[in-house]
């Protein structure tokens, strides 16, 4: 078994498609599929079910995949860190964040001092959704930058940069971008795009209950992963959604707009986060200085 190999089938699971996967991987199409053939005769079962050409995991690909993940950042762990000390820098730090987090100007200032004030140390920044949790109990990640709340998770500790509201997002040419006052009940009868409950239950619950309570029962007719999915679809009028306000400064204020809902008042931290088990001397620096930046921001 190959760690290429692995690494062909992860992109296949990602993409959900043999060309997809193969134009990133930039490698022929047959190739790729002779590659990941290879890998089924070394596992002695298949990991795909191909059927009425859609691809899925098979019932061992699902689990294969969870191992594979796991091998492949191993390895890259590896690579990184001799490559690290090849430079004479004491190690890696790797932060992982999602789509919004990456795009806030208090991360990137957070970042930039905390790389000026530890020269010693690479710091790798990356989107990962979902299981950033996981990989930070895992070790592969030291420290995660995403929104939610830690208080039952005896193992993860966490400090808090910034507290962001939920507004309603729009296609510009929706009526109701022209309304500058917009209220719970003037969304009823709208299609929603949501995020899907899936990681995100608590806060999904709490703005369920908001709506609720300001006499909206949101008509959800979509749910999605990520969020730039979402606003994506939004922005395509597929829907109008509630989404944190730190998206309205990244790159689609262009394309949607964005208005307070005034009987609206859900917050959510954007958190800080790190497994007191894994954490390394090295992970310590980077928050402190991390957490340093924001209170001084």
């Amino acid at each position: 078994m190959e760690l290429r190999h692995l690494r062909y089938f992860l992109a296949v699971v990602r993409e959900g498609n043999f060309a997809r996967a193969a134009r990133r991987l930039a490698v022929d199409p047959s190739t790729l599929y002779r590659r990941l053939g290879d890998l089924e005769l070394d596992v002695g079962t298949a990991l795909f079910d191909r059927r009425d050409g859609e691809i899925r995991l098979s019932a061992a690909g699902r689990p294969f995949a969870v191992h594979a993940r796991r091998i492949v950042d191993e390895a890259t762990l590896i690579g990184e860190t001799m490559a690290s000390l090849a430079k004479g820098r004491d190690g890696i730090v790797r932060i992982g964040t999602n789509g919004i987090a990456a795009e806030l100007p208090l991360v990137a200032a957070a970042l930039i001092h905390a790389r000026q004030a530890l020269p010693d140390l690479d710091i790798h920044l990356s989107v990962v959704r979902p299981g950033q949790l996981d990989r930070i109990r895992e070790g592969t990640l030291d420290l995660g930058l995403f929104y939610g709340r830690w208080d039952a998770e005896p193992d993860i500790g966490f400090s808090a940069l910034q507290q962001q509201r939920f507004v309603l997002a729009l296609a510009r040419g929706h009526p109701l971008a022209q309304v500058e006052n917009v209220r719970l009940a003037d969304l009823a009868g709208e299609a929603f795009v949501f995020q899907s409950r899936t990681g995100t239950g608590a806060v999904h619950d709490r703005l369920i209950a908001a709506c609720s309570v300001g006499g909206l029962v949101p008509d959800i007719r979509h749910y999605i992963v990520d969020e730039d999915t979402q606003l994506a679809m939004v922005a395509a009028g597929m829907g109008i959604t509630l989404t944190l306000e730190g998206a309205a400064a990244r790159r689609w204020r262009r394309q949607l707009v964005f208005r307070t809902v005034t009987d609206l008042d859900v917050t959510v931290d954007l958190d800080l986060v790190w497994s007191s088990a894994t954490l390394s001397a090295n992970g310590r620096r980077v928050a402190d200085a991390i957490r340093a930046a924001a209170l001084s921001g």
